[in-house]
């Protein structure tokens, strides 16, 4: 059981590379076109709210030291 354990940490840093490559697929294709359709304002909002959502997750990471 333990043997697997440690096995499985082999696989945590190219899962998280590729979560995160989804991430970022998902705001390419679907978030990014999205707020050049909404008005300025709008359009503003949810780029930096987006913006800090990266923030907050880089922030997160370093805390956990991953």
């Amino acid at each position: 059981m333990f043997s697997l354990g440690q096995t499985l940490d082999a696989f945590v840093p190219p899962l998280l590379a590729l979560t995160s490559g989804f991430f970022l697929y998902v705001a390419a294709s679907d978030i990014i076109p999205d707020i050049h359709e909404q008005p300025q304002k709008i359009g503003t909002i949810q780029a930096v709210m987006l913006i800090g959502g990266v923030v907050v997750v880089g922030y997160v990471i370093t805390l956990l030291g991953v």
